[in-house]
């Protein structure tokens, strides 16, 4: 029996182990997305974790809030 193939966040979460980051924020929402952005534009190693899909609740909730906040700021 084949095993199914990892996914990305699983991946990325096996990462976590491994790299070595300057910054972890907690939250995928429009903060937490806004600050990462911040902090990698400036050459910081940032990591961004949420507990389910990033910023899935603001799309669920809204037209894509996260994004269309990402977009403009």
């Amino acid at each position: 029996m084949t095993q199914p193939a990892p996914t990305l966040r699983d991946t990325n979460l096996d990462k976590l182990a491994t790299l070595r980051f300057d910054v972890l924020v907690l939250g995928g929402g429009i903060n937490g997305a806004v600050s990462a952005a911040a902090l990698a534009a400036r050459g910081v190693r940032v990591a961004l974790i949420d507990r389910a899909d990033f910023a899935g609740t603001t799309s669920q909730q809204s037209s894509n809030l996260a994004w269309g906040g990402i977009k403009y700021l």
